[in-house]
């Protein structure tokens, strides 16, 4: 194992504040000393480089050697790049006559910095003090300058599942059509953090679709519900009437139509029985009607039809919502509302041999009073 310990030829003014870089690598650290002298136009930094495999004893003994052949007594400051590097400041203070300035992750301009500081003859409190401020990265996220792609955001707040799939029928609906990307997203995450998130930085995004709206200021939404009911074809031709002309818009709106039906919507949604599922929702959605002695609307039907085929689809694969907000709070004031829910939806329990817990109960309940 080598360890090459590099200083300059030319003798250095002894009352100077001493300065090394140490780093990893065949000539990392005398390259950037030798960079930094070059362009200080004196000789300010001395330079250790070392193997990947150098251990801690080693970098100290090469630091000890170089502490006893040179003046400390003003203070020495050390750049290091990284790993066993870090722990050698505890064990040379012993060694040093003076102040020691450690400072990490090297690169070539805060060696340069200091360099500058040197030369104007601060002293090395100034230094670290200056240091302190100057020593952190500048991050900049860069997103392209050209025209973005346009795009449809899809999303349900059961899970990113449900949204993938409605991905899957839109992009079939639209692909002959339109150059337009279908991306699935996290309902969640919508909500949160709104325009923040990553396809609306990467896209120009047209629309969201999906079972609840995020409310995202600004952002068309257009219901599953709507699409399904044909309530949704003017929310189409709004939407894509800037990018396409109405002949176009009128074929998207057909095939949107042709792949939204409720059965393709759920066939689409559930490896189940499609026909049988929708009987069995049916006879659920009827009860409910009647424990609660409400008429749900056309459109309360069949976001219900939709969200409890999938929940029948989840509790099958054992993989129910767990978490539902304020969960305690709704089953103290909700009891009635719960047990309607549940009774109605019996007919499911017992034909697919599932159990619907308090979250999946109360996210029903949601879309009940919606």
């Amino acid at each position: 194992m080598t360890l090459f310990l590099s200083t300059t030829k030319i003798s250095h003014d002894e009352s100077r504040i001493k300065a090394m870089v140490i780093a990893h690598g065949y000539a990392t650290a005398s390259s950037i000393a030798n960079v930094c002298n070059r362009i200080l136009g004196v000789n300010v930094f001395d330079s250790l480089d070392m193997e990947i495999e150098a251990t801690t004893a080693d970098i100290i003994q090469k630091l000890r050697h170089y502490l006893e052949i040179n003046e400390t007594n003003n203070g020495l400051i050390i750049f290091v790049d990284m790993g066993s590097l870090n722990q050698i400041q505890n064990q040379i203070q012993e060694y040093i006559d003076g102040p020691l300035l450690f400072i990490d992750q090297v690169t070539t301009m805060p060696v340069l910095e200091v360099g500058h500081c040197l030369i104007k003859g601060n002293t090395i409190h100034e230094i670290a003090e200056h240091m302190q401020i100057l020593q952190r990265p500048k991050v900049n996220l860069l997103h392209p300058k050209k025209k973005k792609a346009y795009a449809i955001v899809t999303s349900c707040f059961t899970g990113i599942g449900t949204a993938m799939q409605i991905q899957k029928l839109l992009e079939k609906s639209i692909k002959d059509f339109l150059e337009v990307h279908i991306v699935a997203h996290d309902f969640d995450r919508l909500k949160k953090n709104g325009m923040s998130e990553a396809p609306f930085q990467l896209y120009d995004v047209l629309a969201i679709v999906g079972t609840a709206n995020p409310w995202i200021n600004g952002v068309n939404f257009i219901s599953l519900e709507d699409i399904i009911s044909g309530k949704g074809e003017n929310d189409v031709f709004r939407i894509f009437g800037k990018i396409a002309d109405p002949d176009i818009i009128r074929r998207v709106n057909d095939n949107i139509i042709l792949n939204f039906s409720l059965n393709k919507v759920i066939e689409s949604l559930t490896i189940l029985d499609t026909e049988k599922l929708i009987k069995n929702v049916e006879k659920s959605i009827i009860q409910l009607e009647k424990q609660m002695n409400r008429n749900f609307s056309n459109d309360k039907k069949i976001a219900l039809y939709v969200h409890i085929s999938c929940m029948v689809e989840r509790l099958i694969r054992l993989s129910p919502i767990t978490e539902y907000p304020d969960q305690d709070l709704f089953e103290q004031a909700h009891t009635h509302e719960i047990h309607a829910i549940k009774s109605a939806l019996s007919v499911l329990e017992d034909d697919y041999c599932v159990q619907l817990n308090i979250p999946e109960i109360g996210y029903i309940f949601n879309i009940m009073n919606g």
